[in-house]
């Protein structure tokens, strides 16, 4: 009997094969094709070992091409069909449009338009389906079946339901590391060392002068993890999250010889290492790291030679990115690839609603390594209000690897395979990281460094105005990047490359802005943030009072005196206060005091004679000359000096005031 039920089931399967399939992203079907020489397989938890031995006898046997063990007591099996004894679960490898490898697991994620009686609807698949987490309208279902097609099949009649607004399978699909390609932190200062070109950075240092960082803000590294000791991060590691292991706390685990498991420290270091007297330095050195590991798995090679690096599911990717917009403030992702998911979308989509009480959580992603490969950016980098990096090398062209499209939104500095260039950064401590002793590395690159330098920037930008949304945020970098390529943006460069100081200026509503030259009492200055912050408060030099407008975006001035003068505006936020650079102005008309030169006394013609006004204006718009008397002189003037030319001798006095906006001064002259 179980001879003939075995039978029926594998005929049932060979039917279900031919069957087409696909799951939709966004209403996008998602075509998956066969891989027909590969296959996943979940035996009992208690019949592992033995399978094991049963795949090394078929093995011999020739019955199948190959066998691996690979993460969670899984199989990858090759070279022949696979009969479903012993088997708790098995699924075929199947290949998205990208031809990347996806493996189908027997849950599924589903969205619905609005709350439902989820029993009702489980009654109708007869016990196939089974809640297996979450509420309201998104639940997790556990599927009863043998087989990824069933699964598909169950799939694809859930997306016919009127209520449902998404839903897809479980699935391992080809996410990736953006990962190393090569030396040094010239992002942060590029003076032109190892044949760059000066000034190609991110124009970071004159944004130290505004805020080192502080503890107010964290930034979530979303990657292979990264550890709690590093000597360059002080204590500003917190106790993360690592997937299907609740005591991970998102430090690195189960590294291999094909992977140290450096890259989420390597991140983390770009980020926020400490401004000491060892190693690098972060762009926001003082922010905390949040370690979120997707990637708990050992890295492996596939019977066909591919690199699998040890990534969740989409369902654990998803819950991951939900357990750390709920902490922090922006989410670095130094990783991307695989097939879409409707339920990653979906938390990224919650992170930039709900995070950081409303204003939503900043999150950024690498646009990926395989250009000319992929025309576009890697997902989830194109997803709607993600902020996407592309890398650029120390002269200020575009990484030949990084890739690009409409999604892009800025680049930023990386090393690259054809300049020899690299960046340095943090490694994991000792014989744990990829240089196998010492704490750094200086081969780090590809768009994954270029990542966390824009999310170091945004957790800058948070910290002198927390109250910013996240889409401003996007906004302020894509307004304030040095533009690159094509004038404006273009699927190169994006919108150019990012400018931490004018994106740190703008999250501060400066520069403050209105008139250099104050005349009247009355007179205002400005600031314009995107978003207020808790309280403004205004100062001034000499010559000027603050006559209202504290705690307001504008303040009034009244004058004193006559002179130069500054006006500045401190921000007060629940981060703290940062102070706006002054804005030097002028108040009333120039100050001249006196005109200099060899004394015009007896004057034999024909001669020429420079004479120099000293004004105490920071700003005059123009300038008279005259003599006593006129006539018999001629006067060429040059702005704050003159040449006079006598055509006669005699006795002159030399005249000379300044203008600016407020009018003339008093005269200076010399006999």
């Amino acid at each position: 009997m179980k001879k003939v039920f075995t039978t029926i089931l594998i005929v049932f399967i060979s039917t279900l094969l031919f069957a087409q399939s696909f799951y939709r992203y966004q209403g996008t079907r998602i075509d998956l094709s066969l891989d027909s020489n590969l296959y996943v397989v979940q035996p009992n938890s208690q019949l592992v070992e033995k399978q094991n031995s049963a795949f090394e006898e078929k093995l011999q046997k020739g019955e199948i091409g190959f066998f691996k063990k690979i993460p969670n007591n899984r199989f990858l099996v090759g070279g022949a069909k696979l009969q479903p004894e012993n088997y708790d679960y098995i699924s075929n490898v199947y290949r998205d449009d990208g031809n990347g490898m996806v493996i189908i697991l027997p849950r599924i994620a589903v969205m619905f338009k609005q709350e439902v009686n989820l029993q009702q609807v489980l009654d109708k698949y007869d016990g196939k389906l089974i809640k297996d987490g979450g509420g309201n309208r998104k639940y997790i279902l556990k599927c009863d079946v043998s087989h990824s097609e069933e699964v598909l099949k169950l799939v694809s009649e859930l997306d016919t339901r009127d209520d449902v607004i998404w839903c897809e399978p479980e699935f391992l699909s080809d996410y990736r590391a953006n990962n190393t390609l090569y030396p040094q932190q010239y992002y942060l200062k590029n003076t032109g060392q190892n044949g760059g070109t000066a000034g190609i950075d991110i124009n970071v240092e004159p944004a130290w002068n505004l805020t080192n960082g502080n503890s107010c803000i964290t930034v979530a590294v979303i990657d292979v993890g990264v550890d709690r000791n590093h000597e360059d991060m002080g204590t500003r590691v917190l106790e993360g999250f690592t997937i299907r292991n609740a005591t991970g706390e998102g430090e690195a685990q189960n590294a291999n010889s094909l992977d140290s498991k450096y890259h989420g420290m390597a991140c983390a270091g770009i980020v926020a290492a400490s401004n000491n007297t060892i190693g690098i330095r972060g762009v926001a050195s003082n922010v905390n790291i949040l370690p979120v590991n997707i990637a708990p798995d050992a890295t492996y090679i596939d019977g066909l030679g591919r690199r699998i690096e040890g990534f969740g599911t989409n369902i654990e990717i998803a819950e991951a990115i939900g357990w750390a917009w709920r902490r922090a403030d922006v989410l670095s992702c130094s990783w991307g690839g695989g097939s879409p998911s409707n339920d990653i979308t979906a938390a990224i989509d919650s992170a930039r609603t709900f995070g950081r009480n409303g204003n939503g959580t900043v999150v950024v992603f690498s646009s990926g390594n395989n250009y000319p490969g992929d025309t576009d950016v890697l997902y989830p980098g194109r997803v709607n209000g993600v902020v996407t990096v592309g890398a650029i090398t120390n002269q200020g062209t575009i990484c030949n690897y990084s890739q690009r499209g409409t999604s892009m939104d800025l680049v930023a500095p990386s090393g690259d395979a054809n300049s020899n260039n690299n960046v340095t950064t943090t490694d994991r401590m000792g014989s744990l990281g990829e240089e196998t002793s010492g704490n750094y590395m200086n081969d780090f690159g590809g768009t994954s460094a270029a990542c966390p330098q824009v999310s170091g920037v945004a957790a800058l930008m948070l910290l002198v105005n927390p109250n910013l949304t996240e889409a401003q945020v996007l906004t302020i970098l894509q307004q304030t990047a040095t533009d690159m390529g094509t004038s404006g943006f273009d699927n190169t460069y994006g919108h150019g490359r990012v400018n931490a100081y004018a994106a740190v200026i703008r999250a501060m509503g400066g520069p403050i802005t209105g008139p250099s030259v104050i005349c009247t009492s009355g007179t205002t200055l400005s600031i314009t943030p995107l978003a207020a912050p808790d309280s403004i408060i205004w100062s001034c030099g000499p010559n000027l009072a603050i006559s209202s407008g504290q705690n307001t975006t504008s303040c009034n001035l009244s004058i004193t005196g006559n002179g130069s003068s500054w006006v500045r505006a401190r921000l007060v936020s629940a981060c703290g206060s940062v102070t706006l650079p002054q804005k030097t102005v002028w108040v009333g008309t120039p100050i001249v005091t006196s005109v200099t030169g060899a004394s015009p006394l007896g004057v034999y013609q024909p001669a020429t004679y420079y004479a120099e006004l000293s004004s105490f204006s920071s700003m005059p718009d123009s300038y008279y000359w005259a003599t006593s008397p006129s006539s018999g002189v001629t006067i060429t003037s040059y702005g704050h000096y003159a040449s006079i030319m006598f055509t006669r001798s005699g006795w002159y006095q030399v005249v000379a005031k300044a203008h600016n906006a407020c009018g003339w001064s008093s005269y200076a002259m010399k006999m």
